[in-house]
């Protein structure tokens, strides 16, 4: 099974469909909001399907762009689902209903954050994904307009949004200042030994990159081993 990321970001129909092909992004709207919940790699749309269809309106009264947010799950990473993304929608439409966004001025712009831990993805993306016939099939045409690699670090996993709380090697002292995690791990490990020199070399022992400040919960029994084993035997030493 393929490692699963996590998108964030917006969806732009361009102005230029919605005024002349109106009925084709009602069904793009709707083929996206049908296959939410029944997609292994799917596209939420954060609006419900009311107040899409009143954004859609007013983005066709004003001749505007219409933007919407969304949350996502990429097959590995995001960027391989949008270069199969009409073809996705033809779960619930055949692909040929899409053909207006065929028109090279009437395209859907994806604009995302993205983020899979296991492969060390995390980027920012930008593609413009049209729809074009290719030896009389219809193909999406996914361009990348600009990827921009993002450090993975606690502190641009906290920007972005990802994790509430993130710990890195650059900021491991905040871990004196959690007092649940604290005092879990005196329950098993002298509080005095809860030093700054511990947790760093705890890091250097497993090699972490970045813990979810919630998952550094899940480290206790493992810190404690740590303690037992090695560190504490080093410092006899």
């Amino acid at each position: 099974m393929a490692n699963l990321s996590e998108a964030n970001g917006t969806m732009c129909i361009s102005k230029e469909v919605i005024q002349n092909d109106f009925q084709s992004v009602e069904k793009l709207l709707t083929a996206l909001i049908t296959l939410e919940t029944s997609s292994d790699y799917g596209l939420i749309l954060y609006d419900d399907s009311l107040e899409i269809k009143c954004l859609l309106d007013d983005a066709k009264q004003s001749e505007a762009d219409l933007t919407l947010e969304f949350s996502g799950v990429g097959r590995w990473a995001f960027d391989n689902n949008i270069e199969h993304f009409f073809e996705s929608l033809s779960r619930v439409y055949p692909i040929e209903d899409f053909h207006a966004f065929s028109n090279p001025s009437h395209t859907v712009t994806f604009d995302f954050i993205d983020y899979e831990p296991c492969c060390e993805v995390f980027y920012h993306g930008l593609y413009d994904v049209s729809l074009q016939e290719v030896e009389k099939k219809w193909k999406t045409i996914s361009k990348e307009r600009m990827v921009e690699e993002i450090a993975i670090t606690a502190e641009n996993l906290m920007k972005y949004g990802l994790f509430e709380d993130a710990y890195d090697a650059t900021n491991l002292r905040l871990l004196l200042e959690n007092e649940i995690l604290i005092n879990e791990l005196a329950k098993c490990i002298p509080k005095n030994e809860l030093s700054l020199h511990f947790f760093k070399k705890y890091w250097e022992e497993f090699c972490y990159n970045v813990i979810d400040g919630f998952a550094i919960h899940g480290c206790v029994v493992e810190m404690s081993s740590f303690y037992t084993n090695t560190y504490k035997e080093e410092s006899l030493t």
